[in-house]
């Protein structure tokens, strides 16, 4: 069995949500927000348990690359290890807490890791969530709410 752990050399600043970098120019001229976007990667776990180390390191050399290519707005990110290590915390009816091993939920596809990215708006996002290595599913984008 072929376990995933991605490290990647991305330092996620869990603090901010619009860049402190100068501003960009839009299309019309005036200055710009930069938001933030998720990019999760789900992807099929049983895949991963019968690739082998061949396919786990070209994917990590994608991942590298990936990194390489999209520094410039990555902000963070990184890999999960496999719902069989997850632990569920759910409320409980008389306000105590259940915690149970194993995902809040079954699925065909896991949450298997994510990017933290900068974006002027969803496009540009998704033009790099394009981009994303993943061999066994899909991504999906979410703008990262800003509270406060």
């Amino acid at each position: 069995m072929c376990k995933v752990y991605v490290l990647l050399s991305i330092r996620a600043r869990v603090d901010r949500r619009y860049s402190r970098r100068p501003a960009r120019a839009g299309r019309d001229g005036k200055d710009m927000d930069m938001a933030q976007y998720a990019i999760l990667i789900y992807e099929e776990e049983p895949y991963w348990a019968d690739a082998g180390q061949e396919v786990f390191d070209r994917t990590m050399k994608e991942h590298a690359a990936f990194a390489e290519e999209h520094a410039s707005v990555l902000r963070g990110g990184s890999a999960l290890q496999s719902t069989a290590t997850a632990t569920s915390v759910r409320k409980d009816p008389s306000g105590g807490f259940a915690v149970t091993d194993g995902a809040f939920a079954e699925t065909k596809e896991a949450l298997n890791g994510y990017y933290i990215v900068e974006a002027a708006d969803l496009d540009e996002a998704v033009a790099v969530a394009k981009r994303v290595p993943a061999r066994s599913g899909g991504v999906e984008v979410r703008p990262v709410m800003v509270l406060g």
